[in-house]
Parts: C-alpha cells; structure tokens; sequence
C-alpha cells in the first residue's frame, strides 16, 4: 500500500510514501525523511491518490481565499506619519495626506 501525504502539499506536493517507509498505527502516519522522523495526523495522509489530489486542491481553494482576505485587508490600511514623540504612546498615527 502507498500512502499520499499532503500535510505539505502547498509547498512540497504531495509525497508518496511507499509501505516499507510509512507505519500507520492509530489514525497516525510515521515516516523518515532526509534523517527527519515525520508524524501526520490521518486528515493529512491518505492510501488513494484521487482523495489526496481533492484533499490538497481544498487546502489550495482555502489559502487563495485566506490571502485574498489579507489583499482586502492591506489596501485599507492608511499609511500615516508619526513624529518621533508620539511613537511614546500607543495611540494610532494620526494619518496626513
């Protein structure tokens, strides 16, 4: 059996384990990596390829919409100037345009 992890998928793809390297023992999967010893809870590996292609495109679909929050976010910032002093106190920059 191969296992499909895609605990990393956003960065790394999802890696393919192959039985002799992987141990799944209670919903959990251990396996070695480059001298590592990597432990994955079972919402983060798979044995079938189609479940961790749909599982990662999800994982792709909520980061997209997480930064598209942030980009929302950021353009409403106003930027302000503060002078010297005033970095005394917490209150927030008075903005100049």
């Amino acid at each position: 059996m191969t296992y499909y992890v895609t605990k990393y998928a956003l960065t790394q793809g999802i890696v393919e384990v192959p039985e002799d390297r992987g141990q799944n023992h209670i919903g959990y999967l251990y396996y070695d990596h480059g001298g590592w010893s990597i432990q994955v809870t079972n919402k983060d590996w798979f044995t079938d390829l189609p479940a961790a292609t749909a599982r990662a495109e999800a994982m792709r679909e909520a980061k997209i919409k997480s930064l598209q929050k942030q980009l929302q976010k950021m353009k409403l910032i106003a930027i302000g100037v503060r002078k010297l002093r005033d970095l005394d106190t917490h209150e927030p920059p008075e903005v100049s345009q």
